[in-house]
């Protein structure tokens, strides 16, 4: 039984069949394509009624084996942004995700990314592959930016955090599938919604004019020190430690890492501990004593003074709105 799907330039219809193959006894309902195997179930579904314009998949998948996902991108156009809950992935030499919510990354073609899945996880998310076209007509506003960024020559893989707000969208798109009556009209405005917050996020997180371009090995060490980062939200780790750490001087960390991730190492991890925050306010019945503790804020006065900077409204705001 082969470990490893490959697709090429996205996935028409027929080569998902011949993917899901390989993983063992396969079902197609409509646009729902599920495979069982010993490796694992995979259930993807596939919305592709705008064709090459914006082609999404939706996906929950539980693998028993390391499992490695192969995605050749060769047309010029096209981008691929993709969401992941709860487990670990490896972008080729970069790893995303400790638990949890993994993140968000967007790639361009031209390259080929191995995506290695740890066995005993269950990875859910939604893959969108967007033309340019598509991306000029969702940023108006920005295009003049963003068209500039998009058309560097060179390989690029970039990472945005997955918010409350994008978490609950792709849970809502994934409870969705389950026959929902008007599925495919509520799931691809999601899909607009979901697209939407990703780059609200991504415009206000970067200067698009200063994108350039990354080494591999940069790039393979800036994912080691996120990781890093996010192991622990309640400990705080200084530039100089990264620095030394990492074999890399500070001026260049401070700046490959804003290109990335939007953000210097000790405003990102400042920003995790808010999401997550926000998370667990909106999503649990955790104390706002016990979710400061958990989250690395000294008391609940220090995180209520940031998250009210951040959000705009006091914790107990969005517990009592949840």
């Amino acid at each position: 039984m082969e470990k490893s799907l490959r697709f090429i330039n996205g996935a028409q219809a027929e080569e998902l069949v011949e993917n899901l193959k390989k993983v063992g006894k396969h079902t197609i309902t409509n646009n729902h394509y599920r495979a069982e195997g010993e490796i694992g179930s995979f259930d993807i579904w596939l919305y592709d009624e705008l064709e090459t314009l914006l082609q999404v998949f939706v996906f929950d998948i539980s693998l028993n084996e390391l499992f490695e996902f192969e995605d050749i991108q060769t047309n010029e156009d096209i981008y691929t942004i993709r969401f992941a809950l709860g487990a670990k992935v490896d972008y080729s030499d970069t790893q995303v995700g400790h638990g949890s919510p993994v993140g968000a990354v967007i790639y361009n073609s031209g390259q080929t990314i191995k995506n290695y899945i740890q066995p005993n996880q269950r990875l859910r998310g939604v893959t969108c592959r967007v033309e340019k076209a598509f991306l000029k007509r969702m940023s108006k506003e920005n295009w003049k930016n963003i068209e500039g960024f998009l058309s560097l020559n060179k390989p690029w893989i970039y990472y945005e955090s997955i918010t409350p707000e994008m978490e609950q969208c792709i849970l809502d798109m994934l409870q969705l599938q389950q026959n929902v009556n008007g599925r495919y009209g509520f799931t691809t405005g999601k899909i607009f919604e979901l697209v939407t917050l990703f780059f609200l996020q991504f415009f206000s997180n970067r200067s698009l004019k200063a994108f350039a371009y990354i080494s591999p090995r940069d790039k393979e060490i800036l994912f080691e020190i996120k990781d890093r980062l996010l192991f622990d939200l309640t400990k705080s780790l200084s530039l100089q430690e990264l620095s030394r750490d990492y074999g890399i001087n500070i001026a260049k960390l401070r700046n490959l890492f804003f290109q990335v991730f939007g953000s210097t190492p000790l405003q990102f991890v400042m920003k995790e501990r808010l999401f997550e925050a926000k998370r667990q306010i909106i999503m649990t019945n955790k104390s706002i004593t016990e979710i400061a503790d958990i989250t690395g804020f000294t008391d609940t006065s220090h995180l209520g003074k940031l998250y009210r900077r951040e959000f705009g409204v006091a914790p107990l705001v969005h517990r009592k709105r949840k």
